[in-house]
């Protein structure tokens, strides 16, 4: 395996590991921006509106079609927060030229069509539509209330949310029902043409190509990409210590059959210098662990 990364374009990275291991390869074009707690709804609604029609395939209908006709070619949202960075943008999978029929190889199809459905999207006089928005907008929503369903994912994610209340960490990755619930077709367009034009891009590429094949194809498919002024200042703002001296405790009472306890620790000074083994050992202590 061969890993590779280099710039290809103004405020885009391309990360190109070359294999052969797998059957299908797989590329990715997310855009970055600093978790907050007024943008994190709309970033993330975004890809989902987005992937509901584009210029060349208006539809859904449309888009399975050509994804068929690419031999099963799929291509996804996909949001993610990564410390207190957060990351929206498309999963592209695909069969590798050597299992296809006459070696066809699908990387430029994809990469074209991912670029499609982040650059070009059905619009109506500009404006992203409005039944799509409100749409993709109710399923967030939905999205968002269902996290109580997993009892445990939800007691660690109350705790993040406690104990980084002062915090952008404690943003979950979907943003929250409030600020979700007010988006509209009109704010999300303008936000949606400011995260284009100020975000970075990382795309990650993984398959048998190699890295200049690749950073080629990826150029040409995002030359269309708008780059305005990029917001290279994010990243994760660690805080070592508590910002009060004394333990906090929270307790949320539902209608469960089995409680949940979650403790959170802030390790100060020691974190300057980590000894990653010794905090895993002590995380395991207090039961963040199957043993």
């Amino acid at each position: 395996m061969v890993t590779t990364r280099k710039k290809i374009m103004p405020g885009v990275w391309l990360t190109a590991l070359r294999t052969d291991k797998f059957k299908t390869g797989c590329l990715s074009v997310s855009l970055l921006t600093q978790l907050s707690r007024d943008t994190a709804s709309m970033n993330a609604l975004i890809p989902y509106v987005l992937r509901r029609g584009t210029t060349p395939c208006p539809d859904m209908e449309a888009l399975s079609e050509r994804m068929d006709s690419m031999y099963g070619t799929a291509v996804e949202p996909v949001v993610r927060r990564i410390g207190e960075v957060q990351c929206t943008g498309f999963y592209a999978s695909f069969p590798e030229a050597r299992f296809l029929p006459g070696g066809e190889d699908m990387l430029p199809g994809a990469a074209l069509l991912t670029s499609e459905l982040l650059l070009a999207p059905n619009t109506r006089g500009g404006l992203l539509l409005p039944d799509y928005v409100d749409s993709e907008r109710d399923k967030l929503l939905d999205m968002i209330r269902a996290r109580i369903n997993d009892r445990q994912g939800y007691a660690l994610q109350r705790c993040i949310e406690e104990m980084c209340c002062y915090e952008p960490y404690a943003v979950m990755r979907l943003g929250d029902e409030k600020t979700a619930a007010a988006i509209r077709y009109q704010k999300l367009t303008k936000h949606y043409h400011a995260l284009l034009a100020a975000s970075p891009a990382e795309v990650f590429y993984c398959g048998s190509a190699d890295g200049e094949t690749v950073a080629e194809v990826v150029r040409d498919a995002l030359a269309s990409l708008p780059r305005g002024e990029i917001d290279d200042d994010i990243g994760t703002d660690v805080r070592m210590n508590s910002v009060e001296t004394t333990r906090r405790e929270t307790v949320e009472e539902l209608n469960v059959s089995q409680g949940k306890l979650v403790m959170g620790f802030r390790l100060g000074e020691c974190m300057e210098d980590p000894d990653i083994p010794a905090i895993r050992v002590f995380n395991t202590v207090f039961g963040g662990g199957v043993t």
